[in-house]
């Protein structure tokens, strides 16, 4: 009996909530009929209906699936349906996604439910040989603000005309028509404008600053308020602060200027040190490397016034030329190696190969030739010109050498104040005087041999060529008192006056031969 009714309960439910099968089938609460075009009917306002749950593998697993097959995948939180002999995601109008066909490689846009969900995600299964083929692009963007990065612009509402791209990329920027490309570059901008930035942590700091140029590994890093500034190079600018119209070419050039303006460093450490000095010009690796507070500075050459730190109104163009040079100032050196040693001495001129070399602190001297006074250390008020012109003294003063080696040994004694206050002029004039002081000699040659002779007076082509100390000598003419080695108070005018002299004393001669 209890079967009977049993049976007789499920007819009355299946007569209530399924029609007849010819039909369909309709699943409800409220036994109405199935739609005529559905073949199963399913209604309920507060329950849903559950598909087969598995992962994509497992779906993939399913041997012969039928068309239309549908399953849910939870690994990808997405529908799947079967067609054409391919697995696909079932899409919808909040959500989208394209994917290959084992889903490893996807795009998804947002996640379907937060209406400000504004993101495309893109996934790569194969990361390590990622490839991409596009055969056209075209990106119109509805603002005036180009934004690609985490964090890129984050708080840039009332920026315009920007491009930032990297993350963290001009992340608090209120600034205008700026160009920022490379991890933190122009981060903590606010209203700086104008600049361009491409690099990692290029003008990081800056503010303030507008119309600057950087480009390169943290390039103007520091800069926070300097304006007009050009930096291409890795750290070129690094410490800059408030230094305006610098230009920095070069990996470090510039480094730790702060406030200095008006510079230019071009080669790599190019005035790496300075901190205020402006107006400076270097040009060469290693050019004014430790240059400080220098200013109005010019340096062509590699490592040219290298280690200048306060010295000011300096020229120097060649191969370390001015090298050691600290504080001397005014000074002018055109040569490979010129005025290499000077470190205080002012207002030389130093033009040729290794002119002026050894000199360390002298003043007021010029020479003009290579090696000309080139071992000159402290003497001053000298005038050499001529290739190894007064080459070899190191404390002269007040000497005149015109003509190669004329006056070449002239103050190699060991004495202060030996070979002072001679003019020589002609090739190899004087050219062993090392000791003898107020001596003139004008000619070939001419006083050739003397070494400590004074008050020489010798005009001529080998005049007085042979004299080694003789004294208060007047030698004028060709040849004139040619032989003599110690004679003194002698006067010989016409070629070959006194010729044969030697060692005679007061005589003269007036007439050729």
């Amino acid at each position: 009996m209890k079967r009977i009714k049993l049976i007789a309960a499920l007819a009355i439910v299946l007569t209530i909530h399924l029609s007849a099968f010819s039909q369909g089938v309709g699943i409800n609460t409220d036994e109405s009929d199935p739609d005529a075009s559905a073949i199963l009917d399913v209604k309920s306002t507060t329950q849903g209906m559950l598909v087969p749950r598995m992962t994509v593998v497992q779906a993939f697993a399913i041997s012969n699936p039928a068309e239309g097959l549908l399953v849910y995948a939870t690994d990808v939180e997405s529908f799947l349906y079967f067609k054409s002999g391919t697995w696909n995601y079932l899409t919808s109008e909040f959500a989208q996604m394209i994917a290959d066909k084992d889903f490893d490689t996807k795009i998804t846009t947002g996640n379907g439910l937060d209406p400000d969900d504004d993101i495309i995600e893109i996934y790569l299964g194969n990361f390590d040989n990622p490839r991409f083929r596009i055969d056209s692009l075209r990106i119109e963007p509805l603002s005036d603000k180009v934004i690609i990065g985490k964090e890129a612009g984050k708080n840039s509402y009332n920026s315009h005309f920007v491009v930032a791209i990297g993350d963290s990329v001009l992340h608090n920027s209120q600034g205008w028509e700026n160009v920022a490309v490379g991890s933190k570059s122009m981060k903590n901008n606010t209203n700086g404008g104008a600049n361009s930035a491409f690099g990692t942590g290029t003008l990081y700091q800056n503010t303030l600053g507008n119309y600057n140029a950087a480009s390169g590994y943290k390039a103007m890093l520091y800069n926070t308020t300097g304006s007009y500034n050009t930096a291409n190079g890795s750290v070129a600018l690094y410490y800059n602060t408030s230094g305006t119209f610098n230009a920095a070419f070069g990996s470090n050039a510039l480094f730790t200027n702060s406030t200095g303006s008006d510079n230019t460093a071009i080669g790599s450490t190019a005035l790496q040190q300075n901190e205020t000095g402006a107006d400076n010009v270097a040009v060469g690796s290693a050019s004014m490397v430790f240059n400080s507070e220098g200013n109005k500075n010019s340096a062509l050459g590699m490592q040219s016034l290298y280690f200048n730190n306060i010295g000011y109104d300096n020229t120097s163009l060649g191969y370390t030329s001015m090298f050691y040079n600290r504080s001397g100032s005014r000074n002018t050196a055109v040569g490979s190696q010129s005025l290499r040693a000077n470190r205080a001495g002012n207002y030389n001129v130093s033009v040729g190969y290794s002119s002026l070399y050894s000199d360390t602190s002298s003043h007021f001297n010029t020479a003009i030739g290579s090696w000309a006074l080139e071992s000159n250390m402290n003497g001053f008020s000298n005038v050499a010109i001529g290739v190894k012109a007064a080459s070899q003294g190191t404390a002269q003063y007040n000497i005149v050498a015109i003509g190669d080696s004329a006056l070449f040994h002239s103050g190699a004694g060991t004495n202060p104040g030996e070979g002072i206050q001679n003019t020589a002029i002609g090739s190899k004039a004087m050219y062993e005087n090392t000791t003898g002081f107020l001596n003139t000699a004008l000619g070939y040659q001419s006083a050739y041999n003397n070494t400590s002779g004074d008050h020489l007076t010798v005009v001529g082509a080998l005049a007085l060529l042979n004299n080694m100390d003789g004294d208060y000598n007047t030698s004028i003419g060709a040849s004139s008192m040619a032989y003599n080695t110690s004679g003194f108070n002698n006067t010989a005018l016409g070629s070959k006056a006194l010729h044969f002299n030697e060692t005679g004393y007061y005589n003269t001669a007036i007439g050729s031969d």
